[in-house]
């Protein structure tokens, strides 16, 4: 006897972190319900694929019509930068999946969250949410994984990928990082969303294998038929940077998780293999993620 699958609620579902998760889900077949703020963009994205709910993670009443309905959770937060502001979105999302009784809610934590508290904005609102997904009786998967290899498509790095040939990031060129996909975490997610028996685990993410700055630019090398070299950004010009481009304090916080990983460079490289066992994912190379990439197409 056949079951109907979940229905699955996709928060930042017009997000970078959001979208493959939502085509993933419908390729599918999965019934999925959105929650964005801009209904007219996610309907450019998914087209009438998808059930849209509309509103804000400060509204409580949107976040309950958001839930109605609906089996299973997927939760990733958008950048904040006021303290308050994230709790309060996290902790919103949170009671309303507990409300509705939801089955499973899957987070992504959107990198790792380190042991020792800090001063960065992005580590302890995550950690805080993290408490109170657990003290919430809402069953869940928590992911979190460590430094996308998308990254390298931002603006900050691709004008130098594609007119300098040099691999361009703000960590030193000696540490080692298990950069994941934006397309693998998405399966790492949707593989968690299909396991409620998993609820209650905490998973550590990462790519196909650990790589440092100099064998980033030798993938780079290998792949696009050319030269290439890694250069790191220094830490307070990628700040000023994102400062200039987003407006402060953006740059200032996401700053802080690149100086705390400089100074942590034992955290950034993880074996995935116990992960894999319960959450089966084909990991993506760094070869694979660089041929998939349209590099000229993406050119500023």
């Amino acid at each position: 006897m056949s079951y109907p699958l979940p229905k699955i609620l996709v928060y930042g579902a017009n997000s970078a972190q959001g979208i493959p998760v939502v085509k993933q889900l419908l390729k599918e077949g999965y019934p999925v319900r959105v929650f964005v703020r801009d209904r007219d963009k996610a309907k450019s994205l998914f087209s009438e694929s998808v059930e849209v709910a509309t509103g804000t993670l400060e509204d409580k009443d949107s976040l309950k019509r958001a839930n109605e309905g609906i089996d299973r959770v997927f939760l990733v937060l958008p950048i904040e930068c006021r303290f308050d502001v994230a709790i309060t979105q996290g902790f919103n999302v949170i009671d309303a999946a507990r409300d509705a009784e939801v089955e499973l809610l899957v987070f992504n934590a959107s990198g790792s969250i380190p042991k020792q508290t800090t001063n960065a904005i992005a580590f302890e609102t995550k950690r805080n949410v993290e408490q109170y997904l657990h003290k919430s009786g809402v069953p869940y998967i928590i992911l979190r994984p460590t430094i996308y290899m998308d990254n390298l498509t931002a603006p900050w790095s691709i004008p130098s990928i594609v007119h300098q040939s040099v691999v361009a990031y703000p960590l030193p060129p000696d540490i080692k990082i298990s950069w994941i996909s934006l397309d693998d975490t998405a399966t790492f997610a949707i593989a968690a969303l299909k396991r409620p028996e998993l609820a209650g685990s905490t998973f550590d993410i990462g790519g196909a294998e650990a790589v440092n700055g100099r064998e980033i630019a030798e993938r780079f090398t290998k792949v696009l038929n050319r030269p290439f070299t890694y250069q790191q950004i220094p830490i307070d010009g990628f700040e000023q940077g994102l400062n200039q481009a987003f407006g402060e304090p953006m740059g200032t916080e996401i700053a802080k998780i690149y100086r705390w990983r400089d100074a942590h460079p034992e955290d950034g490289a993880i074996d995935v293999g116990a992960v894999l066992q319960k959450l089966p994912v084909n990991l993506t190379t760094f070869d694979q993620w660089i041929q998939g990439v349209k590099w000229t197409e993406n050119s500023v």
